[in-house]
C-alpha cells in the first residue's frame, strides 16, 4: 500500500511515524511540500521517503505533479496535513491523479464556499474523504458514549475550556477559530446527538485578535498561498443553543491561543432522557493530559449528583495512532464510525462560518 502525505510540517511527520509503527514501509510513502526548507528536513529525516522533488510556489500542485504523474498516481490514498486554506485545493488536484480516500486535517476547509467544491468533486469521483477529528478517537469519550446509552442518559448542558500559550510558536496558524475551537464544539455536538434528535443550534460570539502569531510565518505561508490569512484570531468565545426533541441544551465555549498553559476540558450534565430537568450526573473530561513517564492520558471525572459521588477514570490512548490505523482500515472498505465522513466535517465548518458571522455582527445570534 502507498500512502501520499501532502504537507511535511509536524502533522505529516507525525503521521509519517505513525504509520511506520502500522507496519507501512518508509519507501511506500511519497511526501511533499511546497515549502523546500519543510520538505528537505522531512528527507533528510527519512531518507527512503519518496520523494517529488521539483517544487513550484503556487496554490496547486500542477507545476510540478505534471512530472510526477506516474509517482502520485501510484498512491493508494493520501493524507492531507497542509496548512488548512489550501486543503481543498490539495484534495481536488490529488482527486484529478485518480486517488480515492483521503484523511484531511481539520478543518476540511477553510470556508463553506472551499468545502462545497471538494463536495462536487466528490460527487464526481466517488472519492472517500475523512476528516481528522482526533478527539472521536478518544477512549474517554467512548467511555461516556457507552454510559449514556446504557442508561438512556441525555446531554443537557456543556461547557468547554480549551487553549495553550501558542506565542512564540514558529508555525503559521489560521486561527484559533480553525485550529482549536473545532475540538470542543466537535464533542459537544457528538454527546448532544446521543439517545436525543439534534434539530438545530444557533451561535453568539466574539473572537480576538491581537498580536500573537509570528508574522514571519504567517507571511512565509501568504507567500507560498495567498488565501493563507497574515492577521488570525487568538480567541473565541462562544454561547451556543443545541435544539433537540427532547430540550434545548445550553453550551458555553471558551478557546484560546493565549492561555498560559494547555488545557482541553470539555464538561457536560447528563439527565435520563424521560426527565430531562432532573440531572443525574456531571462529567469533566480532560483530554491530552501528560504524565509523569512522558505519556498521555484522557481523564473523566463522572460525578453522581445524587450524594455528590465522584469516579476518577484514567485513560492512557495513542489517539493518532488508533486514527491513523482506522484510516488504513477504511482504504479496504472497513469504516470504523470514530472517522469524521465529509457530511460531518462539511458540519463543522458551518459552525465555524456561523461563529465568524456572529463575531462580525458583533455577537448578533446566527442560526446554523
Amino acid at each position: 500500500m502507498i500512502i501520499l502525505i501532502a504537507g511535511l510540517g509536524q502533522m505529516g511527520t507525525i503521521y509519517i511515524n505513525a504509520l511506520k509503527k502500522l507496519g507501512v514501509e518508509e519507501n511506500s510513502i511519497i511526501g511533499y511540500d511546497i515549502d523546500a526548507k519543510k520538505a528537505s528536513v522531512a528527507y533528510e529525516k527519512f531518507p527512503r521517503l519518496q520523494r517529488i522533488s521539483s517544487l513550484v510556489h503556487d496554490n496547486g500542485l500542477d507545476h510540478y505533479a505534471q512530472a510526477c504523474e506516474d509517482l502520485i498516481s501510484s498512491a493508494h490514498a493520501a493524507i492531507v496535513a497542509v496548512n488548512t486554506p489550501s486543503h481543498h485545493k490539495v484534495i481536488i488536484d490529488l482527486m484529478d491523479f485518480g486517488i480515492k480516500h483521503f484523511l484531511c486535517e481539520k478543518p476540511i476547509g477553510i470556508s463553506m464556499e472551499a468545502v462545497d467544491e471538494i463536495g462536487a468533486a466528490v460527487k464526481k469521483t466517488c472519492a472517500k474523504v475523512f476528516t481528522a477529528f482526533l478527539m472521536n478517537f478518544s477512549p474517554a469519550i467512548l467511555y461516556v458514549i457507552d454510559k449514556m446509552k446504557s442508561e438512556m442518559l441525555i446531554m443537557t448542558e456543556g461547557s468547554v475550556v480549551w487553549g495553550k500559550n501558542r506565542k512564540g510558536d514558529k508555525r503559521p496558524t489560521p486561527g484559533d477559530l480553525e485550529d482549536e475551537s473545532v475540538h470542543g464544539a466537535g464533542i459537544l455536538h457528538r454527546l448532544a446527538g446521543i439517545n436525543q434528535q439534534v434539530k438545530g443550534l444557533n451561535v453568539s460570539a466574539s473572537l480576538t485578535y491581537p498580536d500573537f502569531a509570528d508574522p514571519a510565518a504567517q507571511a512565509k505561508a501568504h507567500e507560498l498561498d495567498s488565501s493563507f490569512p497574515k492577521r488570525v484570531n487568538a480567541t473565541s468565545m462562544i454561547i451556543e443553543k443545541i435544539f433537540t426533541d427532547v430540550c434545548m441544551i445550553p453550551c458555553v465555549l471558551h478557546s484560546s491561543f493565549i492561555y498560559p498553559r494547555q488545557i482541553r476540558k470539555v464538561s457536560v450534565v447528563l439527565a435520563k432522557r424521560e426527565n430531562p430537568n432532573n440531572p443525574a450526573y456531571s462529567v469533566e473530561m480532560d483530554f491530552d493530559v501528560r504524565t509523569g513517564i512522558g505519556g498521555v492520558e484522557d481523564q473523566i471525572t463522572f460525578t453522581a449528583l445524587d450524594g455528590n459521588k465522584p469516579e476518577f477514570l484514567l485513560f492512557p490512548c495513542d489517539k493518532i495512532l488508533d486514527q491513523t490505523r482506522a484510516f488504513l482500515q477504511a482504504i479496504e472498505v472497513k469504516i470504523d464510525p470514530r472517522l469524521t465522513d465529509f457530511d460531518e466535517a462539511r458540519r463543522a465548518v458551518a459552525f465555524s462560518d456561523a461563529v465568524m458571522e456572529s463575531h462580525h455582527l458583533a455577537g448578533v445570534v446566527v442560526n446554523i
